[in-house]
């Protein structure tokens, strides 16, 4: 690592705590309002469909965020990933 590399650039301390955010709202969701075995089986195929949905959003936006702020590379690309990231989820509680 070089010098410019080695200290953290806004970006990438922006990044991470977005990254972050978006993980610990993810980690709610699942423990706090997925509620599986509850006896309307129309309630429990919502809930396994919204929570799959969480998980997706996750694997798709945020995981490759947060594997590019470890790496250090395409800051600008995980930023965007996980802006888009917010919206998807902000739309997804909205929805369901």
């Amino acid at each position: 690592m070089n010098e410019a590399t080695s200290k953290a650039s806004p970006l990438r301390i922006l990044t991470a705590t977005l990254v972050a955010i978006e993980t610990l709202v993810a980690i709610f969701y699942l423990v706090v309002f997925h509620q599986p075995g509850s006896s309307n089986a129309i309630t429990n195929i919502a809930v396994d469909s919204v929570t799959l949905i969480i998980v997706a959003l996750w694997l798709v936006f945020v995981l490759p965020a947060l594997i590019f702020v470890v790496r250090d590379t395409r800051l600008e690309l995980a930023l965007g990933l996980a802006l888009a990231a917010i919206l998807a989820f902000a739309a997804g509680f909205v929805i369901f």
